[in-house]
């Protein structure tokens, strides 16, 4: 696993589908623009049992 944009993909996780995370278990990592943010921020997320790096600026919260 790793925090950088060209890292190899684990996963997809689709467009308005939630995975698991905190909002403490964001991670410094390499530097994007995404989303319309540039952030070198991301979060560990769980989605159906694959677990991986989301940029930050690509997560909404939801309650």
């Amino acid at each position: 696993m790793s925090k950088k944009v060209g890292a190899t993909a684990l996963g997809l996780l689709p467009k308005g589908e939630a995975a698991k995370r905190s909002c403490d278990n964001f991670e410094k990592g390499e530097s994007h623009h995404l989303c319309g943010t540039t952030s070198s921020y991301w979060f560990f997320v769980d989605y159906k049992g694959i677990k991986g790096y989301v940029p930050s600026a690509c997560v909404e919260a939801v309650a």
